[in-house]
């Protein structure tokens, strides 16, 4: 999938699914071309709040959270 406009390049990861190291929920991931003004921001995970990628080489990283970890997810991470 690949949307364009004057402002960002949105295409999809090549692997488009993520799941958060911590609590393993799941996101649909999408790379946007970073523009000159692009700040360098800390992403966290909308479940734990553990550090999730912001960047890959020249593209800005969008998570959309597709599923919060189930409680039989959370026991295993402990």
């Amino acid at each position: 999938m690949s949307i364009s406009s004057k402002a960002a390049r949105l295409t999809a990861a090549g692997k488009p699914f993520f799941k958060c190291a911590n609590c393993e929920a799941l996101y649909h991931i999408f790379k946007v071309e970073a523009g000159p003004q692009s700040a360098d921001r800390e992403i966290t995970c909308c479940a734990c709040g553990g550090p999730l990628p912001g960047r890959e080489a020249k593209f800005v990283m969008k998570y959309f959270l597709l599923r919060k970890a189930s409680r039989i997810q959370k026991w295993k991470s402990s």
